[in-house]
């Protein structure tokens, strides 16, 4: 019988990770997540992602965070396949503060695999073994249009913004979406 398809690891918060409202932003937390599914998927023997997919790209991601966690807290976080569509895994995660056991985020990422011309590809069917069915942060689809008088920000997207598939990061997404709040509230968008 074999462990349970979990990939673990340790992390330390780091001080320039701290926003200037004093704790870890979401966006740092994503980037937390992106780090152990882009390990697992090189390294990983207990998830062995690598045999699945060649190559990927983020259609979707929610995070939930639960409790705020600032400079020099130790965190595991834990990662697990959710769900396995024809072209598309759900990698979900979790975030405990080390000291405690409390759980800090989850998060759900929907990857698309794709072949080596970058077009979605099947996923091996081999990979729904190692589904696993926890609590997990589950999609939501938003549905409607953006409301006429929604405030709204122009972004220039920088070079430094994208990652090595040449994609605004998703992590950069959070960036300018928790700008935006914050430049909007200033700016008395909310009413």
């Amino acid at each position: 019988m074999r462990n349970e398809p979990i990939e673990r690891l340790r992390v330390t918060t780091r001080g320039y990770e701290v926003s200037a409202r004093g704790y870890i932003g979401a966006a740092q937390l994503l980037r937390y997540f992106e780090h152990i599914r882009g390990r697992t998927i090189a390294l990983s023997h207990a998830l062995p992602a690598r045999e699945f997919m060649r190559m990927g790209v983020i259609r979707a991601q929610r995070i939930e965070i639960f409790e705020e966690t600032g400079f020099d807290v130790e965190l595991e976080l834990s990662m697990w396949l959710g769900r396995v569509g024809k072209t598309s895994l759900d990698f979900s995660h979790q975030m405990i503060r080390v000291s405690d056991g409390k759980v800090i985020a989850r998060s759900t990422a929907t990857v698309v695999t794709l072949d080596s011309d970058r077009r979605p590809a099947s996923v091996d069917p081999a990979a729904h073994d190692y589904v696993l069915a926890r609590d997990a942060a589950r999609m939501v689809r938003l549905d409607g249009d953006v409301p006429e008088s929604a405030w709204e920000q122009p972004i220039v997207v920088r070079p430094s913004d994208e990652d090595l598939q040449g994609h605004v990061n998703h992590a950069r997404y959070a960036d300018y979406v928790e700008d935006t709040r914050l430049v909007c509230a200033r700016a008395g968008g909310y009413g």
